[in-house]
């Protein structure tokens, strides 16, 4: 059988069972416990199993600070809503962030409103409701997880280990290409590749923890290896820059023994490759000899040998990582290590504010007050707990996903509406005994699930899933009435309609509004980071550096999320493609950008002054131009282009020629090394700077940021 008709059917039969137990319980509303089915409802069995537990701690916490709010602000109802929104905004800022514990935030800002609403501001009622709420979600989770553990068990152990392999196969091929000079276009496909691939990895391993002993057993060590590839991806990513720079010189005869370092490369990928298929013969790494032919390195001009210091750096980091990432294989395979290194665990230096995330905030809490005010003004408003519960669930799904249009909701939130009102007007009155009505329910549901069953239709099955066991409300006492039916019928095209207005108003969601925003943050930050010295500065400098490394470092990914969603007739003569080689270029500046961070000092010898007073002249040039770039960066031409890297080419040779003057006797090889290493990333962020402007330049700016209805 299909994946798709097995993942349909142990949804239906989840769903039948757990209705049947909890109207043989006699329990209120049980399709809470069906909503807990179609939460939980993975691909594999560890993820349902992480999805489940995550929301009965949500839905536990939310009860807690739901009695909370109630002793607090019980008698009133403003501080109680403004104190409920803070806290809803919260939840939405922590979920839209993508951390492993994002559903624990989503299930707390869901259930929140509905227990403080339902409860009428009385302790002992919401009380009951939390106590319901939480067995009927653990019911749903126990019950699903139980029916994807024994009827066709899908594990996902054997996908991460394959999609890791992936990984180091794409690393390896992207270090044989940069080795033999590949150009731009034969490595793009390996750099989407190992993107593709990397930002899945963490996500999947927290979900594969739950059905796999041995990857349970070692998850601290996995986790290692997660960031180990990402720091190695990185350094790859770094070395094939740096290589630009050496255009011209003969690495075969720089490096004493380059041929030695390749093998020892191909070597380690092979071992790990043999430690994932379950041997311990992997290879060993071996000391990497980065030993340099001086003889050659005279015969480089100085920018060249600048350049070759960073490659050689950066092969230091590949050597480190690498061997690296082979010794936690061997710590899995030999089951050496089960807790965590003190250095491993999570933890961040600094709390850095997401601008992306606050805006998720923002839009939530506009529809959360919208409907706030729909309901305390418009009397009878159908459904009011109801309908706001679920817009600001859905604010809150699409906060983390915040390229999506609020207008895709419309038509499956009607469809599912009216195919939920005709099963409940038609066919429910006609059932008589939990045999038919749990017939009913395996074959609406079955029916959802094999239809909608493509991972881009899973908006739609979970919104027709939630429609049907909302709107046939069943009940052991079961009533029916056409006005609860129109009710719904009216309250879920009113919410999809605040969440298009939140859409635009306040702050525009749009991709062509969105995607310039972004990439003038991204301007800006790249701006702030050149203009201030690197180490010395207040704590709160500090933290702006961080804040502004942070923007450079996960802009560009977003910006290439934004793209994809960018309307033709937004575009003009600019053609997707265009938009890709810009924000490649983007992403190679901000790694030479932190590049830079990490090697610039907060002081200089006497000896070195001279040399790096001419190099600061440099870094001025580069500043003002990002200043330029900043402030219209919309409005940039060939000649401007031209302009930069005529200018930036004068500075580049001064520099150059400073080098020349220096006086061997009065600084250490070690302070050359230094002016080297820095000279070199200057020169790699200038080029990179002239390079971005060069893709800025050509795209029809003025199209895209026409104004639009």
């Amino acid at each position: 059988m299909s994946l798709r008709f097995q993942h349909a059917f142990k949804v239906a039969l989840a769903m039948v069972i757990t209705y049947g137990i909890a109207m043989g319980m006699n329990w209120d509303k049980p399709f809470w416990a069906g909503m807990s089915v179609a939460f939980c409802s993975m691909a594999t069995a560890g993820d349902s199993v992480r999805k489940g537990v995550l929301r009965v701690v949500g839905t536990f916490f939310s009860g807690i600070v739901t009695i909370v709010m109630i002793a607090m602000f019980g008698q009133d109802r403003w501080a109680f809503l403004g104190v409920m929104t803070m806290f809803l905004a919260l939840c939405t800022y922590r979920h839209s962030g993508g951390s492993r514990y994002a559903d624990i935030w989503f299930n707390t800002g869901f259930n929140l409103p509905l227990l403080a609403m339902l409860g009428e501001g009385l302790a002992l009622n919401s009380f009951e409701m939390i106590e319901l709420r939480v067995l009927e979600t653990g019911l749903g989770m126990v019950v699903y997880s139980l029916v994807a553990v024994l009827l066709w068990p899908r594990r996902g152990g054997e996908d991460f280990e394959n999609n890791v392999r992936s990984v180091l196969n794409a690393q390896h091929d992207f270090l044989v290409a940069s080795f033999t000079r590949a150009t731009a276009a034969q490595e793009q496909p390996l750099r989407v590749q190992l993107a593709a691939i990397q930002t899945k990895l963490g996500s999947q391993l927290e979900g594969v923890i739950y059905d796999n002993d041995q990857i349970m057993e070692a998850r601290y060590a996995w986790r290692r290896i997660i960031g180990q590839m990402a720091t190695l991806t990185e350094a790859l990513d770094r070395g094939q820059q740096t290589l630009r720079d050496l255009q011209g010189a003969n690495l075969q005869s720089l490096f004493i023994d380059l041929a030695s370092i390749r093998v020892e490369l191909k070597d380690r990928y092979a071992g790990m490759s043999a430690l994932l298929a379950g041997t311990s013969e992997g290879h060993r790494p071996a000391s990497i000899d980065l030993g340099i032919d001086m003889d050659e390195v005279a015969k480089l001009t100085h920018l060249q040998r600048a350049a070759l210091m960073l490659f050689r750096d950066q092969l230091l980091e590949i050597d480190k990582q690498s061997a690296a990432i082979v010794s936690t294989l061997y710590e899995i395979h030999t089951g050496s290590q089960a807790q965590p290194a003190a250095h491993q665990q999570d933890g961040k230096s600094a709390v850095i504010l997401d601008p992306d995330r606050f805006a998720a905030a923002v839009r939530q809490t506009t529809v959360l007050w919208m409907l706030i005010l729909l309901v305390i003004y418009i009397p009878s408003f159908p459904n009011p707990v109801g309908t706001l519960v679920m817009a600001n669930a859905f604010a809150m799904v699409l906060g983390a996903a915040p390229f999506v249009p609020a207008r895709v909701l419309f038509w499956p939130m009607v469809l599912g509406a009216l195919f939920a009102g005709a099963v409940y007007m038609f066919v429910m009155p006609h059932l008589s005994g939990f045999g038919e009505l749990g017939t009913m329910l395996f074959v609406t549901t079955f029916l959802i699930g094999y239809v909608f069953h493509q991972p881009k239709a899973v908006v739609a099955k979970s919104i027709g899933i939630l429609a049907l066991i909302i709107i046939i409300g069943a009940e052991n006492q079961q009533h029916y009435s056409f006005l609860y039916f129109a009710n719904w019928m009216f309250a879920l095209p009113v919410f999809v309609l605040i969440l298009m207005a939140a859409w635009r108003f306040p702050i525009s969601f749009r991709a062509e509004d969105r995607f310039p925003v972004l990439l003038k943050r991204f301007l800006c930050s790249a701006e702030y980071l050149l203009s201030t010295n690197i180490r010395l500065g207040s704590p709160w400098l500090k933290w702006l550096r961080a804040f502004h490394s942070h923007e450079i470092t996960v802009l560009p990914q977003r910006l290439r999320v934004w793209k994809d969603f960018l309307p033709k007739s937004v575009l003009g003569d600019t053609t997707k493609p265009q938009l890709e080689s810009m924000i490649n270029e983007m992403l190679k500046l901000s790694d030479l950008i932190r590049t830079l961070e990490k090697i610039q000092p907060a002081e200089f010898s006497e000896a070195q002054y001279k040399v790096f007073a001419d190099i600061q002249s440099w870094h001025e040039k580069v500043h003002h131009v990002f200043s330029h770039l900043s402030e219209m960066p919309f409005r940039l031409n060939e000649q401007d282009v031209e302009r930069f890297e005529s200018s930036l080419k004068r500075i580049e040779q001064h520099a150059e020629n400073a080098v020349d003057q220096i006086d061997d006797s009065a600084i250490s090889p070690e302070e050359r090394k230094h002016i080297y290493q820095l000279l070199g990333a200057y020169r790699g962020v200038s080029r990179a700077l002239v390079e971005l402007t060069r893709r800025i330049a050509p795209i029809d700016w003025g199209c895209l940021s026409e104004v639009r209805f």
